[in-house]
């Protein structure tokens, strides 16, 4: 925390927009100020980002993107305006919204560089090779990737409450960890792969993978009310 305080925290979450990524997008816009306050209690000159993808056919937008910045008031309206709309097949355009904060962020030099995709999707087998060689530069010039998965099959808990159902009657779920290509990338970007492990509460997901789950049990009696 003191060489962060020192240098910066930037922190970018890339995250999935399509229709059933609606109740996350929902949690976030809830809970980013607490979450944007509890990092800067520790690191206060953090900023953070946020880009948006869905797909190369979304009549829409295929990448959306609010640049790095101090102000959490402009991540809210970023995401206020947000909806989550198409989707409805495999895969998305995780490589995008990829290439999108790596490029286009507005990352500072000195800073330590977080990209967290958090999606339920995977990227397209056929831009995989070139999505692990740009997180692999961005790794090489001190960022890390890490990527959350917040699918049904990742997270059998998280099924169970969107359903209203208990897990054990979800009989044709088939839990696993988190996606092949989120590990991948994870693995090339220097950071972790991740699901929700049962807590449902995603903001703390997302503040233990900012420094890393390997400080999951040192952050744990600081997480408070998030």
């Amino acid at each position: 925390v003191g060489g962060l305080r020192q240098g910066g925290l930037d922190v970018v979450f890339v995250i999935d927009a399509t229709g059933s990524m609606g109740w996350l997008i929902d949690e976030v816009k809830e809970r980013v100020r607490h979450l944007a306050n509890w990092i800067r209690s520790l690191v206060p000159t953090t900023r953070f980002g946020v880009v948006a993808y869905r797909d190369h056919d979304d009549p829409e937008f295929v990448t959306q993107i609010r640049t790095l910045t101090l102000s959490v008031r402009k991540v809210k309206r970023f995401l206020a305006e947000l909806e989550t709309r198409g989707g409805g097949d495999l895969p998305e355009a995780v490589g995008a919204g990829l290439e999108r904060a790596i490029a286009d962020a507005g990352w500072k030099r000195d800073s330590k560089r977080v990209i967290i995709v958090v999606g339920d999707a995977p990227p397209h087998a056929e831009r995989m090779a070139a999505n692990l060689a740009a997180v692999r530069a961005f790794q090489a010039q001190g960022g890390t990737v890490t990527t959350l998965d917040v699918s049904f099959d990742a997270n059998p808990e998280l099924a169970a409450r969107q359903l209203k159902r208990r897990v054990e009657e979800l009989q044709t779920l088939q839990p696993r960890g988190p996606l092949d290509e989120f590990v991948a990338l994870a693995q090339a970007g220097g950071g972790d792969a991740s699901t929700l492990k049962g807590d449902l509460q995603v903001v703390r997901q997302l503040a233990v993978l900012i420094f890393g789950e390997e400080w999951a049990e040192d952050l744990r009696p600081l997480l408070g009310e998030l």
